[in-house]
Order: C-alpha cells, then sequence, then structure tokens
C-alpha cells in the first residue's frame, strides 16, 4: 500500500510542513492537521475517493483542516458518506467546528458517519480490519495499524505501541524533540527521536519514519536522525508529500 505523507509537522505549522496528515491508498486518511488539504491536492488525491478519516486524538493539529476537506468534498459535488473514526467526543467536536464556520445545511450533500472507538478496539471498514491501541499522551490517544503499516498520534513511549507495531513494516512514530529533552516531552506525552528508535527495535519494526517534526527542532533534524539511527538503522524523517 501507498503511503503519503500530507503532514509531517507538529504542534504547528512551518513554512516546510503542515501539520499531521498520512493519506493510505486512496481510500484511508489519517488525521488532518492544518495545511494537509492543500497537500493532498498537491499530491494528486482525490477528496472523492476517501472513504474513512482515522484521528487519533482531539488537538487542533491532528484535526484543524476537517473543515477544508468537508468544504473541499462539498464543491467537488461528493455524495458518497465520509466516514470518520476517532476517540470518544470525535462526533460532537467535528459538529460543533462545521458549526462554528457557519457550514449551510444545504451545502454539503453527503452524510458523516462516525465511529467512535477506545484503544484496544479492532474494526473493519471497507474489507480492511483496523487494530489500535492507546498512545500515552494529555488526552486520549488512539494509535492504529492498518495491515503492515503502524502510526502512533502522539504519545510518550508506550508498551501498546511496541504490542501494536509489532513485525511491522512501517511505523510512522512522532518525534518531537532531543533526547536532552525527554524529561520535558514525558511530561506533556511525546517522545524524542531516540525514543521512537527505542520502539522501532523493541517492536522488530522494518523502518521508521520519524513525524511529527514541531518548529521547536525543525532547524534540528540532523540531530533528531543522529539520535534514531544510535538506536535504530532504518530510520527517515518524514517530508510532505515523501511517498513510501
Amino acid at each position: 500500500m501507498k503511503l503519503t505523507v500530507l503532514g509531517s509537522g507538529g504542534s504547528a505549522q512551518t513554512v516546510r510542513r503542515a501539520c499531521a496528515s498520512y493519506l493510505l491508498g486512496d481510500k484511508i486518511l489519517i488525521d488532518a492537521g492544518p495545511g494537509s488539504y492543500r497537500n493532498l491536492l498537491k499530491a494528486g488525491g482525490d477528496p472523492l475517493q476517501i472513504k474513512v478519516l482515522l484521528l487519533s486524538h482531539l488537538h487542533g493539529d491532528h484535526f484543524f483542516d476537517i473543515g477544508s476537506l468537508t468544504w473541499g468534498m462539498s464543491f467537488m459535488q461528493r455524495t458518497d458518506p465520509l466516514t470518520i473514526v476517532g476517540p470518544a467526543g470525535t462526533s460532537a467536536m467535528v459538529k460543533s467546528m462545521l458549526s462554528i464556520a457557519n457550514t449551510p445545511n444545504s451545502f454539503m450533500k453527503f452524510r458523516l458517519e462516525f465511529i467512535e472507538i477506545r484503544p484496544n478496539d479492532r474494526f473493519t471498514i471497507d474489507g480492511m480490519t483496523m487494530l489500535t491501541a492507546p498512545g500515552k499522551h494529555v488526552i486520549e490517544d488512539v494509535a492504529y495499524r492498518i495491515g503492515d503499516i503502524c502510526y502512533t498520534g502522539d504519545t510518550a513511549p508506550s508498551d501498546s505501541i511496541v504490542n501494536l507495531a509489532a513485525g511491522s513494516k512501517l511505523l510512522i512514530h512522532e518525534a518531537s524533540g532531543l533526547a536532552e529533552n525527554e524529561g520535558m516531552l514525558k511530561e506533556v506525552g511525546h517522545s524524542s527521536s531516540r525514543q521512537a528508535a527505542q520502539t522501532a527495535s523493541r517492536a522488530k519494526v522494518e523502518k521508521l519514519l520519524l513525524s511529527h517534526i514541531t518548529p521547536a527542532v525543525s532547524n534540528k533534524e540532523n540531530d533528531l536522525l543522529n539520535q534514531a539511527k544510535s538506536e535504530f538503522s532504518n530510520v527517515e524523517i518524514a517530508e510532505d508529500l515523501l511517498t513510501i
């Protein structure tokens, strides 16, 4: 399955990076951070083909472009329903966002269908089984495994992520900071690139993709990469529009 990175940044956009979002094939979108809808179009993705949006958690840098996504789909005359999967509160959050944006009822010609899940739930959409596990964040975070691809959302180091990712071909793991800041990162439920690599090593994955690169470390990518490679060799830093 092809993965396209639509947003490799975290917390806030930069000139170079939109916030968290990843397209699997042409039907599954994981997170919809600000700036990601434009990158979906730049990458040649078709909003009308997307069947499901998986949300890891309800922090704005992972969902603010739901408005852009749904309005864009409406302008394209979408009629097929869109399924949005996420933790408790997802339905209320999305409906509130669209209401605050004064989205006309007559504008959207398609239904939004919601599946609110808890970590460790297993569910099937369009014939594809998806596994989940809890991340370790300041609010509930759902990590997903779809086939041989595992995505963490935002998380401090977690045994549950190791178990979810075990043997996967690709682990997309947040890397919000450097090893010297791990004490602070733990307090806010994030990981360093070194800790992400330790998770990849323990899970025996084939490849690690570091993502959620925050503005604080956007000019320290060599350090992020080198610290990760001290623990795990097959590692790459995500870039917007990268395809794997």
